[in-house]
């Protein structure tokens, strides 16, 4: 089945936030993420949109080319230009979510980061 890439917009939200959840079925994500807590859904979705228009940032979503024109998957591109600092701030994690858990994971991989890039120029 054909796909078409168009820029992800606001209310294709709720059905990104489907699909993220759909496709991170592992015991690490179900931990970080429970599936039957209403805030980690609304914390996702607000997530998304305040990143949607984040300076850098390249929302895309696949649309299926038959009739139904169903988002099946969506991306985010960031781009860091050169000498551009990498921020290692995290968020605040939702109430319901394993706070440790994704501290640990997300805070790891974002403190790698900057070593990892320094200031070049790149996309991630």
């Amino acid at each position: 089945m054909p796909f078409t890439l168009h820029p992800l917009l606001p209310p294709d939200i709720p059905r990104s936030t489907d699909i993220y959840f759909a496709a991170f079925q592992n015991p690490h994500s179900l931990a970080c993420w429970p599936r039957n807590v209403p805030a980690v859904r609304t914390w996702w979705g607000t997530m998304i949109l305040t990143e949607l228009h984040e300076p850098g940032s390249q929302w895309l979503k696949a649309v299926s080319d038959d009739d139904t024109g169903e988002v099946a998957g969506f991306c985010k591109w960031r781009r860091f230009g050169e000498g551009e600092e990498v921020g290692t701030g995290l968020p605040e994690w939702p109430e319901g979510a394993d706070a440790r858990l994704c501290a640990e994971t997300f805070g790891g991989w974002v403190g790698r980061h900057p070593g990892l890039m320094g200031g070049r120029a790149h996309w991630c």
